[in-house]
C-alpha cells in the first residue's frame, strides 16, 4: 500500500472519531439537562394535588 494513502485513511479516521465523540458528548449533556429539568418539575409539584376527587351523581 501507498504511505500517502495510509496517512490519509488514518487522518480521516481520527476526524471521524473526534466527530463521533463530540456527538456523544452532546447527547450526554442533553440527557443530563433533561434529567435535571425533570427533577426540578417533580420537586415543584404540589403534593396535595390529586388526593381528593369531587364526584356528583
Amino acid at each position: 500500500m501507498d504511505i500517502a494513502l495510509l496517512a490519509t485513511i488514518n487522518s480521516n479516521q481520527k476526524v471521524s472519531d473526534a466527530a463521533n465523540l463530540d456527538v456523544f458528548k452532546m447527547a450526554m449533556n442533553n440527557c443530563k439537562q433533561t434529567g435535571e429539568n425533570t427533577a426540578e418539575m417533580i420537586e415543584a409539584m404540589d403534593p396535595n394535588l390529586g388526593k381528593n376527587i369531587d364526584v356528583r351523581v
